[in-house]
């Protein structure tokens, strides 16, 4: 892959898990986990398809170098919109790559 397609800056936020070192839980809703550089590839038709199965609208997917620890459930934020990672594939023959598919989120 040509990483100069990696023309978007997203940042990737997780859920806390782990307690601060006070023993506190940490009360934010979401913690930034990286910021990356990907690649905005929006779904084919049968992605559309098995997404209007799913109940799922707005399917997005981002090319990504690999990172570990981003997992389903996690959301990317990009241009004031937010999208949840529904799916984490590792590309055969490109292990330094990943892609997320996402879904779109409404607005809070």
């Amino acid at each position: 892959m040509n990483t100069g397609a990696l023309k978007y800056v997203i940042e990737i936020y997780g859920k806390p898990r782990a307690q601060d070192a006070d023993g506190y839980v940490n009360s934010e809703p979401t913690l930034l986990f990286s910021g990356v550089r990907a690649k905005r590839m929006d779904a084919g038709n049968r992605e559309v398809w098995e997404a209007y199965a799913a109940q799922v609208q707005n399917v997005v997917n981002w090319k990504i170098r690999h990172l570990d620890g981003i997992e389903v459930g996690m959301e990317i934020r990009h241009g004031g919109q937010r999208y949840e990672i529904i799916a984490v594939q590792h590309l055969d023959g490109a292990p330094r790559y990943m892609t997320l598919k996402t879904s779109m989120k409404e607005a809070e």
